[in-house]
């Protein structure tokens, strides 16, 4: 197959990787002329990409990944694709599709990995009649070792969770996606289920705020950064529980008027770990000992930003509070008022990091749903372009 890969973050690295291993025409795309500069420079120097994968206690090694084309120019590639995969974080998406939607017909599918929250929304008001499977999250734990170069996937999940647009795709389409990326489609009805279901949102807002609710100006030396996932005691345990209580309590109040989503899709966190990484969590008593004991979490340390002293600060722009705070949580925070469901421990969440980020989320939502009761602003029709305005 043809395939392009729109993105060149971590995500992007692996998937490019094992679909070039599988013997595939791998293009990569990114509208940043630069980040392709470095990524063609590093991928040149290493003749190829290098994958490493981690299993248990098996470590595979493949060198030499070959890739057809790496370009900023969408329309060298997107054309002759198959199969368009964008993977990078919510906030950039929009980008992406505009970047592309001139060159996308009906012949393209489009995947959309992760898609994070309202998805649908920017879907349809910018390439409303594309072919789009968007999905819940990403199916590999991965990390760049050098860009342009090296990637290492540490985990891969069982099963993922998957919505199309329109939402009569044929089957055939998620039939060829389980066996391009070798991993269980779980297809659901709607993209707002998916919107409900993002593990994301829970997962990165709400283990940032456990680890730093205490003390968020704290720095630390490098070698005493704290481990993200394992580092989930049994007070962050419950606040990730009671976030998922509260979503899925929202998903129940939207079944009762839309059918179509469905409420037991949208899983408790724990359930979606086991779910997810069966066979490589040792202990699933509880959902603390469960990110203890989840070998695809290993390792994998908070994000934070190098300070001008040489130590180290949690780095409250990281893509876990940019990307799954306004496209996830805040999606999710907004369709719970729609409903008259009460979100305590999600308002605690959102209301102590916009503090540290100087971005009163929850005040900001206020203002818009007021505002949009008694404004015809266009940005509230999706027109928020000249080129969409001029078309009315």
């Amino acid at each position: 197959m043809n395939i392009t890969i729109c993105g060149c973050g971590n995500g992007a690295h692996a998937c490019a990787a094992l679909l070039s291993k599988k013997g595939h025409a791998v293009n990569i795309y990114s509208p940043l002329s630069r980040e392709v500069e470095l990524f063609k420079t590093n991928y040149e120097t290493g003749n190829g990409l290098a994958l490493t994968m981690q299993s248990d206690s098996r470590i595979e090694m493949f060198k030499n990944l070959k890739l057809n084309k790496i370009t900023d120019k969408p329309e060298e590639v997107i054309p002759d694709s198959s199969t368009i995969i964008i993977i990078v974080p919510a906030f950039a998406h929009k980008n992406i599709f505009t970047c592309i939607k001139k060159y996308v017909s009906k012949n393209n599918l489009i995947v959309v990995l992760p898609s994070r929250g309202g998805i649908e929304f920017e879907v349809n008001s910018i390439m409303p009649n594309a072919n789009v499977v968007a999905f819940q999250t990403l199916p590999w734990a991965c990390r760049l070792k050098k860009f342009g170069s090296e990637i290492n996937i540490s985990g891969v999940k069982n099963k993922i969770q998957a919505a199309a647009m329109p939402t009569d795709m044929p089957s055939a389409f998620f039939n060829d996606l389980e066996e391009l990326l070798d991993l269980k489609i779980e297809r659901l009805k709607s993209t707002l289920t998916l919107t409900l279901a993002n593990i994301g949102q829970i997962f990165h807002p709400g283990i940032m705020y456990g680890l730093f609710k205490n003390n968020p100006d704290i720095t630390f030396m490098e070698k005493d950064i704290p481990l993200f996932y394992e580092n989930v005691d049994e007070n962050i345990a419950a606040i990730l529980s009671s976030m998922s209580d509260e979503i899925r309590e929202v998903a129940r109040a939207l079944n009762k008027v839309n059918e179509k989503v469905e409420s037991d899709k949208v899983l408790h966190a724990k359930e979606w770990m086991i779910g997810a990484y069966d066979g490589l969590i040792e202990d699933t008593s509880s959902l603390h000992s469960m990110f203890h004991t989840n070998g695809a979490y290993k390792g994998i340390k908070a994000p934070t930003k190098k300070m001008s002293n040489g130590m180290h600060a949690p780095d409250f722009g990281a893509r876990y509070i940019v990307e799954d705070i306004p496209y996830g949580l805040l999606v999710t925070r907004s369709i719970a008022e729609m409903v008259n469901v009460e979100t305590p421990v999600i308002d605690e969440v959102l209301s102590n990091i916009g503090k540290w980020v100087h971005y009163d989320y929850l005040g900001k939502l206020k203002d818009v749903k007021n505002l949009a009761k008694k404004s015809r602003l266009p940005e509230f029709y999706c027109i928020n372009s000249i080129e969409k305005l001029i078309t009315l």
